[in-house]
């Protein structure tokens, strides 16, 4: 059944091995961009303009995402920060830790200088003047040790001063375990730790058994890998105001569902290999112009009891008619629960009506290449596990814009034997796609040919 489709991917490959040394540092932007963005390039888009979508930026190593979002937020609580003063810190940048344990350190040190000069008199401290005082309340919160200007009776016993010196140590303490603690909580922060976990620099649409999907690559580089990981993708998307007073644009997240690995089953990742996130763009996915199967629906609802010409139809039908329009086992609308076309094929779940007639895939695919250009769609893809080391939960995000889409392409495969039977992970393939010589037609994809 396949035998012709796998010979022509065995020839893809062995034109595709040869790789540059350049490659295998990041720079795949412009190889792949000549494929990925020309048709971008047609609709007039520039690459800045492209990026200008982004949420999450693309300027990493390795073509990877910092994981930081471009969200800007107004109109915030700060009681709520002030609330939480340790995470607020822990989130500030350096500059701001430094300045603010700076500022508690010496308004400490300033508040005890006063009254060290206060108790000087009483107490014989022999304080020339501030100057003296200040060397002396520096002292007492470094724990450096006095150097006593008079006989052993210093302080005279003095009652006031032991306890000034009691106080003023315990703060000491408890900046000191502070600065500590937000310190080490800076360095060992487990976003630093998820810079490992890469992503293919593109994402490729291809048919599968007449389907389409997306797909891309994800893996870790370090020797020990993430407990637990699993994946999660959204789709994030641009939508105008109805009101046409307020010529605004709003946010909308949506889920997307996996089918490999399978989120009915925690989407759970094995990272020692490259693993390939599929996701299926059928009726529910929201990569898909939202009520673009409304026609069909339309139709099946007028061959179910709809009037016919000339007919008018009473209230309680009109109500029967308006609500069999819609059918939440064939197509998603909001807020229904999320499914999965697999799941219906499968007999997971029934479908309450016919399904609707498969549309032209031309067609098909530049309505979702409108689609994701007019609502500017940004993939976000989110890896999540925890460390074995540290037993740190690790967040790693990525990001795919509509540029990012290779059409009918398939990932080249980067791990072979190695001479001793290891597996073999070469990075320098990892970002590595060739265009499908069927184009839109089906083809076995690469990485299956010898299954």
């Amino acid at each position: 059944m396949y035998g012709a489709t796998a010979d022509g991917n065995r020839r893809l490959l062995d034109e595709a091995a040869p790789i540059d040394a350049s490659r295998a540092t990041g720079q795949f932007s412009d190889w792949s961009a000549s494929r990925g963005a020309a048709w971008w390039r047609g609709q007039g888009l520039s690459r800045e303009e492209q990026d200008n979508w982004r949420l999450i930026d693309r300027q990493g190593p390795f073509r990877q995402a910092s994981g930081h979002l471009r969200v800007r937020r107004l109109n915030r609580s700060r009681a709520l920060y002030i609330s939480d003063i340790f995470h607020t810190l822990v989130n500030s940048s350096l500059r701001t830790v430094v300045l603010v344990f700076s500022a508690c350190y010496l308004g400490i040190i300033l508040f005890f200088t006063f009254l060290f000069m206060i108790a000087s008199g009483p107490c014989t401290l022999q304080l020339a003047g501030f100057k003296a005082a200040w060397a002396f309340s520096l002292e007492t919160i470094m724990t450096i040790g006095y150097a006593f200007p008079g006989d052993q009776s210093y302080f005279d016993q003095c009652t006031v001063v032991v306890a000034l010196v009691t106080a003023e140590s315990i703060l000491g303490v408890l900046c000191d375990a502070l600065a500590v603690g937000l310190v080490y909580a800076r360095f060992s922060r487990a976003q630093s730790r998820a810079c490992t976990i890469v992503f293919s620099d593109f994402c490729v649409m291809r048919r599968i058994r007449g389907k389409l999907v997306l797909m891309f690559q994800v893996a870790e580089m370090r020797k020990h890998q993430l407990v637990e990981a699993h994946v999660r993708c959204y789709a994030l998307a641009r939508h105008a105001c109805p009101d046409e007073t307020r010529p605004l644009f709003y946010f909308s997240t949506n889920t997307m569902r996996l089918v490999q690995p399978d989120d009915e089953l925690g989407g759970m990742l094995f990272m020692s290999l490259p693993s390939m996130i599929v996701h299926p763009v059928d009726a529910f996915s929201p990569l898909r112009p939202r009520g673009s199967g409304a026609f069909e629906h339309a139709q099946s609802a007028e061959a179910g009891g709809a009037a016919k010409p000339g007919q008018q139809l009473d209230e309680g039908e009109v109500r029967g008619v308006q609500s069999s329009a819609h059918d939440p086992s064939s197509a998603y609308e909001f807020p229904d629960v999320l499914q999965r076309d697999c799941d219906l094929a499968n007999g997971n779940r029934e479908r309450k009506s016919a399904p609707p007639p498969r549309p032209d895939p031309q067609e098909e695919e530049d309505a979702i290449r409108d689609y994701l250009e007019a609502h500017k769609v940004e993939i976000v893809a989110v890896v999540e596990g925890i460390d074995a080391v540290t037993s740190d939960t690790i967040q790693a995000r990525h990001s795919y814009c509509p540029r990012d889409i290779l059409w009918h392409h398939d990932f080249v495969p980067c791990t072979f034997e190695g001479a001793s039977g290891e597996a073999v992970l070469d990075f320098s393939q990892f970002h590595r796609t060739v265009p499908l010589e069927c184009g839109a037609e089906d083809q076995v994809p690469l990485y299956v040919i010898n299954t």
